[in-house]
C-alpha cells in the first residue's frame, strides 16, 4: 500500500496542483482589485469557457470573488459576489490534465447575489 503525499494538514498534493493550473486562466480580475458593480448595475455571468485546463468565465461588469480549494473530493470553488448567473449552460466537461469538469450556477439569490463556479479536478 502506498501513502498519498500531503502538503499540509487535509490537502493532497492534487487539489494544490489543479488549483495552481486553473487559477492562472481563471483570475482574470486579482482578487480585492477591483471594486464591487453598483446594484443598479447588476453584473452577470453571461457565459462559461472550457478549454483543457482552462476556463474563463464572462461577466458583464467588474466583480469581486472569493475561492477555496477542497481536498475530498479536489474541487476549486470560486464565489462570485454582486453577480447573477445567466449562462445558457451549467454544467461543462473538460479534457485536461487536472481538470475533470466544470459546474456552475446561482448560488445565492438574496440577501447578496452569489454565483458559484466550482472546478472538478481529474484526480
Amino acid at each position: 500500500m502506498t501513502k498519498e503525499k500531503r502538503d499540509g494538514p487535509g490537502f493532497r498534493r492534487g487539489p494544490r496542483q489543479l488549483a495552481a493550473a486553473v487559477l492562472s486562466g481563471l483570475m482574470v480580475f486579482p482578487p480585492g482589485s477591483i471594486p464591487l458593480a453598483w446594484a443598479a448595475d447588476e453584473a452577470s455571468v453571461d457565459g462559461i469557457s472550457v478549454a483543457g485546463d482552462q476556463v474563463q468565465i464572462k461577466l458583464s461588469a467588474e466583480s469581486q470573488f472569493t475561492s477555496r480549494v477542497t481536498a475530498v473530493p479536489p474541487r476549486l470553488i470560486v464565489d462570485i459576489t454582486g453577480v447573477s448567473y445567466k449562462a445558457p449552460t451549467k454544467s461543462f466537461a473538460a479534457k485536461g490534465k487536472f481538470l475533470k469538469g466544470v459546474r456552475a450556477s446561482q448560488f445565492k439569490p438574496s440577501p447578496e447575489l452569489v454565483s458559484r463556479v466550482v472546478l472538478i479536478s481529474a484526480r
